[in-house]
């Protein structure tokens, strides 16, 4: 993936893939149910719930949603017209509840789309830049995307700032073409000196392992806590989602940690779901407050319900 364009959003960096897939002749989207690729009228064409996307209709033609981690689906999705197909796919379905896939399951994907010649997007907008512990999810296995997408930490926190990375063919029409695509902003100097910043950071000593010893202890402390309104436990490096009987349940949770606090965020596709997103900076004793921030957290809970 030797090419990039700069987009000052997630979305936006969605936005110029849908437009790259289209240049390539790609006029068929296949996306994932719970999938969340952003609130602009093209990103939210693929992300996979309804109540975001209906008040919008009609969004873009010919898009599909198949289930997330179910490889026979996505084959049976590509049996017709894959020539015209394009897939795009989270690592870790981060807005959906924080659902990490089979092991496999994304370098089948990448195999299947290579097979029948579909184009395929890697989303790491969410999961990548170490935040599921490897920079890249094609790092952790053998996946091979025509178009990768990052933002979030890739502006190291301070700056707004994504990128669309594509290999030479994907990329060609815009190579062609420059004009056909283009932002005020994207790749401002100030954006590029965060992601410079930020990408030093990750290559820095240490950073890369702070982020699994941070998120297997979490994931060992989180997942002994007793607690009958605590349905389940997962995730990936520091992206942690704790999911609940029930969505109130997990808004209460949520104040509970803030009045203890620790600011989380509920998942915006499945909203019983709170992410636990912490930076790979944290001393051991940060975590451990973090840890009984959420014992306490659970407590209080317990006490309403």
């Amino acid at each position: 993936l030797t090419h990039v364009r700069f987009a000052n959003s997630g979305t936006e960096a969605v936005e110029l893939a849908l437009k790259i897939a289209r240049l390539n002749g790609r006029t068929r989207m296949i996306s994932t149910v719970n999938g969340y690729h952003g609130k602009t009228l093209g990103a939210l064409s693929v992300t996979g719930k309804p109540v975001y996307r209906d008040p919008f209709l009609p969004l873009l033609p010919n898009v599909s949603f198949i289930p997330f981690n179910d490889i026979a689906a996505l084959e049976t999705e590509l049996s017709r017209d894959p020539d015209q197909a394009c897939v795009i796919v989270e690592p870790v379905q981060a807005e959906g509840g924080v659902r990490v896939p089979d092991t496999g399951y994304l370098s089948a994907v990448s195999r299947i789309c290579h097979d029948r010649r579909a184009m395929l997007i890697v989303d790491d907008i969410q999961a990548g830049m170490g935040r599921a512990g490897p920079m890249w999810s094609v790092d952790a296995s053998d996946i091979k995307p025509q178009v990768l997408l990052a933002g979030k930490s890739l502006g190291g926190g301070v700056m707004p700032v994504a990128a669309v990375v594509a290999d030479e063919v994907a990329f060609e029409p815009l190579s062609r073409d420059p004009f056909v695509h283009s932002s005020t902003f994207a790749g401002n100097p100030m954006a590029m000196a965060a992601v410079s910043a930020a990408i030093a950071s990750y290559h820095e000593d240490g950073f890369a392992s702070a982020v699994l010893r941070i998120g297997r202890n979490l994931m060992g402390a989180l997942g002994s806590m007793q607690s009958h309104h605590l349905l389940e436990v997962r995730g990936q490096g520091l992206l942690v989602g704790m999911e609940f009987r029930r969505p109130d349940i997990a808004i209460e949770f949520l104040l509970a940690l803030r009045r203890h606090g620790v600011l989380a965020s509920h998942s915006l596709n499945s909203n019983a779901v709170v992410r636990i997103l912490p930076p790979a900076i944290l001393e051991d004793d940060q975590v451990d407050k973090l840890v009984n921030s959420i014992d306490a957290s659970l407590a209080d809970i317990g006490k309403i319900h």
